[in-house]
């Protein structure tokens, strides 16, 4: 009976443990040293890292950014520039896709284990106020990668 009780207490405290996620800001150190701007991990195991960040006018940025399949999800990834999204920082509302498509040098193609791409993504903002931006598949499911500063 005392090993039952004591495997369901081990038991929970893993479940438990495994459900909390990390702080946001917890990798902006190592970032920081890396000389990023910013990075992301997906759910599907993509690593985007994000090299600059620039505010060309009110309602254009720039990101150049660098997308890597290591492998840990092992079948091809599509990438590409429809897969970022943006919202107002500090708010609650769902990112929207705003990338100017035609414009950025990095093209929608399919990464397989063990290769990177890499360009540049146009963002065409609403507004002249400071945008988060999320990577993923949806944007229901994207990460956060970088801010983009108000103008």
């Amino acid at each position: 009976m005392r090993r039952i009780v004591g495997m369901l207490c081990v038991i929970s405290l893993l479940a438990g443990c495994g459900t909390t996620s990390k702080p946001a800001n917890m990798d902006a150190p190592r970032v920081a040293k890396k000389g990023l701007a910013g990075s992301a991990r997906t759910p599907e195991g993509i690593i985007l890292r994000v090299k600059t960040v620039e505010r060309l006018s009110d309602s254009q940025a720039k990101l150049n950014v660098e997308l890597f399949h290591p492998g840990a999800v092992p079948i091809p990834q599509i990438v590409g520039p429809s897969n970022f999204f943006v919202a107002p920082q500090g708010s609650s509302v769902v990112p929207t896709m705003v990338t100017e498509l035609e414009k950025s040098s990095l093209k929608k193609i399919t990464l397989a284990p063990r290769e990177e791409a890499t360009g540049e993504v146009l963002l065409k903002l609403p507004t002249a106020e400071a945008y988060q931006v999320y990577y993923g598949a949806t944007p229901e499911v994207s990460v956060r990668a970088v801010a983009v500063p108000g103008k």
